[in-house]
């Protein structure tokens, strides 16, 4: 579905977007991670687009890339690739990847996101919580240690 195509109706899903924050751990360092609450929620077109495998703690683990389309504005303009958004509605957190402007009219924006990766989000606690999707992953990683 090209940019030209997508109406209203289509920006179907509420995709937060979370910018990168620095937090002291009660200890004297500071952990980077993303807060629990997004920045601004946009509606959105998400479209999946490639899979593949990796190879984590010496298991294969998948990976998925889906295209997040959301109407261009000031609040769409500032994400950057280390920022994540997360569909409000299932709870899957993307990481970003590339970010375009595929009719150089700004309309919309054109993410490409990486899902079934880790993210640490921030607990309430302040400690990293991190969002693995996939429990096998991060069953296989503490096997290993």
């Amino acid at each position: 579905m090209t940019p030209a195509a997508i109406s209203a109706g289509d920006l179907r899903e509420r995709v937060g977007f979370y910018s990168r924050v620095s937090l002291d751990d009660g200890y004297g360092n500071t952990q980077a991670g993303y807060d629990s609450i997004p920045e601004f929620i946009l509606s959105a077109n998400i479209k999946p687009r490639l899979g593949g495998e990796q190879v984590l703690a010496a298991r294969l683990t998948g990976t998925n890339f889906d295209n997040i389309t959301v109407r261009y504005s000031s609040l769409s303009a500032q994400v950057d690739t280390d920022w994540v958004c997360k569909n409000e509605r299932t709870g899957v957190v993307y990481n970003i990847r590339s970010i375009i402007n595929p009719d150089q009219k700004k309309q919309f924006i054109e993410l490409l996101c990486e899902k079934g990766v880790a993210v640490g989000f921030m607990a309430t606690d302040g400690g990293l919580d991190f969002g693995y999707h996939d429990q096998s992953a991060l069953i296989a990683l503490f096997e290993d240690i």
